[in-house]
Protein backbone atom coordinates (compact mmCIF):
# COMPACT_ATOMS: atom_id res chain seq x y z
CA UNK A 1 0.00 0.00 0.00
CA UNK A 2 1.83 3.43 -1.06
CA UNK A 3 0.66 6.33 1.30
CA UNK A 4 1.02 9.43 0.25
CA UNK A 5 0.61 12.58 2.69
CA UNK A 6 0.30 15.92 2.05
CA UNK A 7 1.09 17.64 5.54
CA UNK A 8 0.71 21.01 7.11
CA UNK A 9 4.33 19.98 9.07
CA UNK A 10 6.51 17.22 9.62
CA UNK A 11 5.23 16.79 13.01
CA UNK A 12 1.85 16.20 11.44
CA UNK A 13 3.41 13.87 8.87
CA UNK A 14 5.35 11.96 11.49
CA UNK A 15 1.64 11.82 14.04
CA UNK A 16 -0.11 10.40 11.10
CA UNK A 17 2.75 7.89 9.96
CA UNK A 18 2.88 6.44 13.84
CA UNK A 19 -0.98 6.08 13.49
CA UNK A 20 -0.96 3.92 10.59
CA UNK A 21 1.85 2.23 10.91
CA UNK A 22 0.21 0.29 13.45
CA UNK A 23 -2.34 -1.17 11.83
CA UNK A 24 -3.19 -4.88 11.78
CA UNK A 25 -1.94 -6.04 8.26
CA UNK A 26 -4.71 -8.33 7.33
CA UNK A 27 -7.33 -4.97 7.40
CA UNK A 28 -4.66 -3.68 4.76
CA UNK A 29 -4.52 -7.04 2.65
CA UNK A 30 -1.18 -7.79 3.83
CA UNK A 31 0.47 -5.09 1.60
CA UNK A 32 3.80 -3.67 2.52
CA UNK A 33 3.41 -0.21 3.60
CA UNK A 34 5.00 2.62 1.36
CA UNK A 35 5.61 6.21 2.38
CA UNK A 36 5.90 9.50 0.94
CA UNK A 37 5.33 12.90 2.58
CA UNK A 38 4.68 15.71 0.43
CA UNK A 39 4.24 19.25 1.94
CA UNK A 40 2.21 21.48 -0.04
CA UNK A 41 4.67 24.13 -1.36
CA UNK A 42 7.38 21.58 -2.26
CA UNK A 43 4.79 18.79 -4.02
CA UNK A 44 5.46 20.13 -7.63
CA UNK A 45 9.35 18.80 -6.85
CA UNK A 46 9.37 15.31 -4.68
CA UNK A 47 6.13 13.93 -6.25
CA UNK A 48 7.99 13.92 -9.59
CA UNK A 49 9.85 11.28 -7.98
CA UNK A 50 7.56 9.02 -7.04
CA UNK A 51 6.85 6.12 -8.90
CA UNK A 52 3.97 3.55 -8.39
CA UNK A 53 2.89 -0.04 -8.95
CA UNK A 54 -0.12 -0.40 -11.88
CA UNK A 55 -1.01 -3.87 -9.32
CA UNK A 56 -4.51 -4.25 -8.03
CA UNK A 57 -2.55 -4.79 -4.80
CA UNK A 58 -0.85 -1.47 -4.65
CA UNK A 59 -2.89 0.36 -3.27
CA UNK A 60 -2.38 4.18 -3.10
CA UNK A 61 -3.84 6.33 -0.71
CA UNK A 62 -3.60 10.36 -0.70
CA UNK A 63 -4.37 11.42 2.92
CA UNK A 64 -4.00 15.44 3.47
CA UNK A 65 -4.30 16.75 6.71
CA UNK A 66 -6.81 19.18 7.88
CA UNK A 67 -4.79 21.80 8.58
CA UNK A 68 -4.22 22.91 5.00
CA UNK A 69 -7.71 22.49 4.44
CA UNK A 70 -9.85 24.72 3.85
CA UNK A 71 -12.92 23.42 1.65
CA UNK A 72 -13.26 19.92 0.72
CA UNK A 73 -12.65 21.27 -3.18
CA UNK A 74 -9.37 22.53 -1.55
CA UNK A 75 -8.70 18.54 -1.15
CA UNK A 76 -9.69 17.37 -4.53
CA UNK A 77 -7.26 20.40 -5.82
CA UNK A 78 -4.30 18.73 -3.90
CA UNK A 79 -5.22 15.46 -5.09
CA UNK A 80 -5.74 16.40 -9.35
CA UNK A 81 -1.99 18.38 -8.82
CA UNK A 82 -0.76 15.33 -7.53
CA UNK A 83 -1.41 13.24 -10.02
CA UNK A 84 -1.42 16.18 -12.84
CA UNK A 85 2.41 16.55 -11.59
CA UNK A 86 3.41 12.94 -11.58
CA UNK A 87 1.27 11.03 -14.09
CA UNK A 88 2.29 7.72 -13.42
CA UNK A 89 0.86 7.99 -9.76
CA UNK A 90 -2.22 6.14 -9.55
CA UNK A 91 -4.35 6.99 -6.56
CA UNK A 92 -7.38 5.17 -5.37
CA UNK A 93 -8.56 6.92 -2.94
CA UNK A 94 -8.34 10.96 -1.42
CA UNK A 95 -8.85 10.72 2.34
CA UNK A 96 -9.24 13.52 4.94
CA UNK A 97 -7.53 13.47 7.90
CA UNK A 98 -9.66 15.60 10.83
CA UNK A 99 -10.84 15.90 14.44
CA UNK A 100 -13.79 15.25 15.72
CA UNK A 101 -14.24 18.46 16.16
CA UNK A 102 -14.09 19.69 12.19
CA UNK A 103 -17.20 21.07 10.75
CA UNK A 104 -15.60 20.42 7.38
CA UNK A 105 -15.41 16.33 8.39
CA UNK A 106 -18.90 16.08 9.15
CA UNK A 107 -20.17 18.00 6.33
CA UNK A 108 -17.90 15.39 4.19
CA UNK A 109 -19.49 12.52 6.54
CA UNK A 110 -23.24 13.32 5.93
CA UNK A 111 -22.20 13.97 1.73
CA UNK A 112 -23.27 17.40 1.93
CA UNK A 113 -19.70 18.36 0.10
CA UNK A 114 -18.26 16.01 -2.13
CA UNK A 115 -14.00 16.08 -3.29
CA UNK A 116 -12.85 13.66 -1.01
CA UNK A 117 -13.51 9.70 -0.87
CA UNK A 118 -13.12 9.42 3.13
CA UNK A 119 -12.42 10.64 6.49
CA UNK A 120 -10.55 9.35 9.52
CA UNK A 121 -10.33 10.58 12.33
CA UNK A 122 -7.13 11.64 14.44
CA UNK A 123 -9.09 10.21 18.25
CA UNK A 124 -9.61 6.86 15.91
CA UNK A 125 -7.58 3.51 17.21
CA UNK A 126 -5.02 2.44 14.35
CA UNK A 127 -7.30 -0.52 13.91
CA UNK A 128 -10.57 2.06 13.40
CA UNK A 129 -8.29 4.07 11.19
CA UNK A 130 -7.23 1.05 9.18
CA UNK A 131 -10.90 -0.37 8.50
CA UNK A 132 -11.93 3.15 7.74
CA UNK A 133 -9.03 3.22 4.96
CA UNK A 134 -10.11 -0.39 3.60
CA UNK A 135 -13.97 0.57 3.72
CA UNK A 136 -12.84 3.33 1.48
CA UNK A 137 -10.59 1.71 -0.83
CA UNK A 138 -13.14 -1.21 -1.51
CA UNK A 139 -16.17 1.02 -2.32
CA UNK A 140 -13.52 2.46 -4.94
CA UNK A 141 -12.51 -0.39 -6.13
CA UNK A 142 -16.48 -1.56 -6.52
CA UNK A 143 -17.01 1.50 -8.53
CA UNK A 144 -13.74 1.39 -11.15
CA UNK A 145 -15.36 -2.59 -11.42
CA UNK A 146 -18.67 -0.88 -11.95
CA UNK A 147 -17.32 1.34 -14.57
CA UNK A 148 -15.20 -1.47 -16.45
CA UNK A 149 -18.45 -3.47 -16.66
CA UNK A 150 -20.36 -0.18 -17.92
CA UNK A 151 -17.07 0.20 -20.58
CA UNK A 152 -17.82 -2.77 -21.71
CA UNK A 153 -20.89 -3.20 -22.45
CA UNK A 154 -20.96 0.00 -24.36
CA UNK A 155 -18.07 -1.60 -26.33
CA UNK A 156 -19.98 -4.12 -27.06
CA UNK A 157 -23.41 -2.37 -28.12
CA UNK A 158 -20.83 -0.39 -30.44
CA UNK A 159 -19.54 -3.49 -32.03
CA UNK A 160 -23.36 -4.59 -32.68
CA UNK A 161 -25.30 -1.57 -33.60
CA UNK A 162 -22.50 0.59 -35.21
CA UNK A 163 -20.28 0.48 -38.61
CA UNK A 164 -16.71 -0.08 -37.86
CA UNK A 165 -15.58 2.27 -40.29
CA UNK A 166 -17.58 5.13 -40.45
CA UNK A 167 -19.34 4.87 -37.28
CA UNK A 168 -22.98 5.25 -38.41
CA UNK A 169 -25.85 2.51 -37.63
CA UNK A 170 -24.95 -0.88 -39.30
CA UNK A 171 -26.90 -3.07 -41.19
CA UNK A 172 -28.43 -4.78 -38.26
CA UNK A 173 -29.32 -1.23 -36.36
CA UNK A 174 -31.06 -0.04 -39.68
CA UNK A 175 -33.34 -3.14 -39.67
CA UNK A 176 -34.30 -3.13 -36.59
CA UNK A 177 -35.00 0.71 -36.39
CA UNK A 178 -36.97 0.29 -39.70
CA UNK A 179 -38.98 -2.29 -38.06
CA UNK A 180 -39.72 -0.04 -34.88
CA UNK A 181 -40.73 2.88 -37.11
CA UNK A 182 -42.70 1.12 -39.16
CA UNK A 183 -44.83 -0.46 -36.52
CA UNK A 184 -45.14 3.13 -34.15
CA UNK A 185 -45.45 5.28 -37.32
CA UNK A 186 -48.50 7.92 -36.55
CA UNK A 187 -50.91 7.93 -39.16
CA UNK A 188 -50.98 11.48 -39.65
CA UNK A 189 -46.61 10.79 -40.87
CA UNK A 190 -45.42 9.03 -43.39
CA UNK A 191 -42.08 6.56 -43.31
CA UNK A 192 -39.44 7.30 -45.74
CA UNK A 193 -35.75 5.66 -47.09
CA UNK A 194 -33.42 7.42 -48.95
CA UNK A 195 -30.79 4.86 -50.33
CA UNK A 196 -27.64 6.84 -51.95
CA UNK A 197 -24.41 5.40 -53.58
CA UNK A 198 -21.50 6.91 -54.62
CA UNK A 199 -21.30 7.83 -58.41
CA UNK A 200 -17.95 5.75 -59.68
CA UNK A 201 -16.34 4.66 -56.39
CA UNK A 202 -14.57 1.85 -57.91
CA UNK A 203 -12.49 4.45 -59.58
CA UNK A 204 -11.80 6.31 -56.55
CA UNK A 205 -10.20 2.99 -55.04
CA UNK A 206 -8.09 2.12 -58.71
CA UNK A 207 -7.12 5.39 -58.86
CA UNK A 208 -5.69 6.99 -55.57
CA UNK A 209 -5.68 3.34 -53.36
CA UNK A 210 -8.47 1.67 -51.13
CA UNK A 211 -7.37 3.60 -48.16
CA UNK A 212 -8.25 6.78 -49.98
CA UNK A 213 -11.48 5.07 -50.71
CA UNK A 214 -12.21 4.32 -46.99
CA UNK A 215 -11.09 7.74 -45.92
CA UNK A 216 -13.98 9.35 -48.49
CA UNK A 217 -16.53 7.32 -46.56
CA UNK A 218 -15.49 7.99 -43.08
CA UNK A 219 -16.33 11.82 -44.32
CA UNK A 220 -19.10 11.03 -46.54
CA UNK A 221 -20.84 9.26 -43.63
CA UNK A 222 -19.95 12.51 -41.51
CA UNK A 223 -21.68 14.97 -44.26
CA UNK A 224 -24.66 12.68 -43.86
CA UNK A 225 -25.00 12.52 -40.38
CA UNK A 226 -24.75 16.24 -39.86
CA UNK A 227 -27.79 16.89 -42.73
CA UNK A 228 -30.22 15.18 -40.89
CA UNK A 229 -32.34 15.52 -37.84
CA UNK A 230 -31.61 13.27 -34.61
CA UNK A 231 -34.66 11.64 -34.83
CA UNK A 232 -33.44 10.43 -38.18
CA UNK A 233 -31.22 7.40 -38.45
CA UNK A 234 -28.37 6.97 -41.14
CA UNK A 235 -26.76 4.00 -41.26
CA UNK A 236 -23.79 2.12 -44.14
CA UNK A 237 -25.78 -0.11 -46.04
CA UNK A 238 -22.82 -2.26 -46.99
CA UNK A 239 -19.54 -1.56 -49.18
CA UNK A 240 -20.58 2.57 -50.90
CA UNK A 241 -24.05 2.63 -50.23
CA UNK A 242 -26.33 4.38 -47.13
CA UNK A 243 -29.34 4.50 -46.22
CA UNK A 244 -31.24 7.17 -44.07
CA UNK A 245 -34.82 6.46 -42.27
CA UNK A 246 -37.25 9.68 -41.86
CA UNK A 247 -40.61 10.10 -40.30
CA UNK A 248 -41.45 13.25 -42.11
CA UNK A 249 -44.93 13.68 -43.23
CA UNK A 250 -44.49 16.20 -46.14
CA UNK A 251 -43.19 14.73 -49.60
CA UNK A 252 -41.83 18.49 -50.46
CA UNK A 253 -39.71 18.58 -46.90
CA UNK A 254 -38.26 14.87 -47.74
CA UNK A 255 -37.13 16.27 -51.48
CA UNK A 256 -35.45 19.71 -49.92
CA UNK A 257 -33.81 16.96 -47.39
CA UNK A 258 -32.74 14.89 -50.30
CA UNK A 259 -31.31 17.37 -51.99
CA UNK A 260 -29.47 19.18 -49.30
CA UNK A 261 -27.57 16.12 -48.71
CA UNK A 262 -26.68 15.42 -52.47
CA UNK A 263 -25.63 19.26 -52.49
CA UNK A 264 -23.09 19.11 -49.38
CA UNK A 265 -22.02 16.33 -50.71
CA UNK A 266 -20.93 17.40 -54.28
CA UNK A 267 -19.63 20.95 -52.87
CA UNK A 268 -16.88 19.29 -50.50
CA UNK A 269 -13.52 18.81 -52.32
CA UNK A 270 -11.46 15.51 -50.99
CA UNK A 271 -7.70 15.77 -51.20
CA UNK A 272 -5.91 12.92 -50.92
CA UNK A 273 -1.72 12.78 -51.23
CA UNK A 274 -1.61 16.18 -52.93
CA UNK A 275 -4.82 14.87 -55.08
CA UNK A 276 -7.66 16.07 -55.45
CA UNK A 277 -11.30 15.10 -56.19
CA UNK A 278 -15.09 15.56 -56.00
CA UNK A 279 -17.73 12.85 -55.29
CA UNK A 280 -21.49 12.95 -56.76
CA UNK A 281 -23.89 10.59 -55.45
CA UNK A 282 -27.13 8.95 -56.76
CA UNK A 283 -30.31 8.50 -54.59
CA UNK A 284 -33.52 6.72 -54.32
CA UNK A 285 -36.39 7.78 -52.19
CA UNK A 286 -39.25 5.59 -51.30
CA UNK A 287 -41.86 6.79 -49.13
CA UNK A 288 -44.90 5.11 -47.64
CA UNK A 289 -47.52 7.37 -48.74
CA UNK A 290 -48.82 5.13 -51.55
CA UNK A 291 -47.81 1.49 -49.98
CA UNK A 292 -49.40 -1.06 -47.58
CA UNK A 293 -49.87 0.27 -43.99
CA UNK A 294 -48.63 -3.30 -42.95
CA UNK A 295 -45.85 -2.97 -40.71
CA UNK A 296 -44.22 -6.20 -42.27
CA UNK A 297 -44.94 -5.17 -46.05
CA UNK A 298 -43.77 -1.49 -45.41
CA UNK A 299 -40.53 -2.01 -44.24
CA UNK A 300 -39.83 -4.49 -46.98
CA UNK A 301 -41.39 -2.35 -49.73
CA UNK A 302 -39.61 0.48 -48.85
CA UNK A 303 -36.39 -0.78 -48.62
CA UNK A 304 -36.88 -2.58 -52.60
CA UNK A 305 -38.27 0.59 -53.81
CA UNK A 306 -35.20 2.56 -52.78
CA UNK A 307 -33.31 0.23 -54.09
CA UNK A 308 -35.16 -0.12 -57.08
CA UNK A 309 -34.82 4.03 -57.65
CA UNK A 310 -31.32 3.72 -56.74
CA UNK A 311 -30.50 1.62 -59.13
CA UNK A 312 -32.98 3.45 -61.41
CA UNK A 313 -30.65 6.99 -60.69
CA UNK A 314 -27.47 5.54 -61.44
CA UNK A 315 -28.57 4.01 -65.26
CA UNK A 316 -30.01 7.49 -66.04
CA UNK A 317 -26.87 9.17 -65.80
CA UNK A 318 -26.06 9.50 -61.89
CA UNK A 319 -25.37 12.78 -59.76
CA UNK A 320 -29.17 12.66 -59.97
CA UNK A 321 -32.53 10.91 -57.53
CA UNK A 322 -35.35 9.26 -58.19
CA UNK A 323 -38.42 10.28 -55.96
CA UNK A 324 -41.29 7.72 -55.80
CA UNK A 325 -40.55 6.50 -59.28
CA UNK A 326 -39.89 10.64 -60.95
CA UNK A 327 -35.95 11.40 -61.60
CA UNK A 328 -34.58 14.98 -60.34
CA UNK A 329 -31.88 16.12 -60.55
CA UNK A 330 -30.09 19.52 -58.97
CA UNK A 331 -30.75 22.80 -60.49
CA UNK A 332 -30.03 25.05 -58.13
CA UNK A 333 -26.82 26.98 -57.67
CA UNK A 334 -23.99 24.99 -55.88
CA UNK A 335 -22.44 27.29 -53.47
CA UNK A 336 -18.05 27.31 -53.80
CA UNK A 337 -16.77 23.45 -53.13
CA UNK A 338 -15.71 23.48 -49.59
CA UNK A 339 -11.79 21.40 -49.36
CA UNK A 340 -11.79 18.27 -47.28
CA UNK A 341 -8.38 16.68 -46.08
CA UNK A 342 -8.58 12.63 -46.74
CA UNK A 343 -6.07 11.31 -44.36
Amino acid sequence: MQIIVIAHNHSSYQDLKSTVIQAPRVLLDGCELSWQCYHWISIHHTSTHHTSSAEDSAYQVLIIDESIITTATTAHHHWRQLTDTNHSTTIQAAIGYFSHESTLAQQIITDQISGIDGVVLKEDSSHALSWKIKQVLMRKKLERQLKLSDDRVQHYHRLAHCDELTGLANLRQFQDQLHQKSISIHPNQALSVIMLDVDHFKTINRRMSHHAGSQVLIQLAQIIQAQIRSTDLAARYGGDEFVIILTQSELAVIKRLTERIMRAIKTSTFTYNNQTLTISVSCGVATSHTLSPDPQHLKSQLVILADQWLAQAKQSGRDCYVFNGTRYVLTSPLPTPAVTAVQ
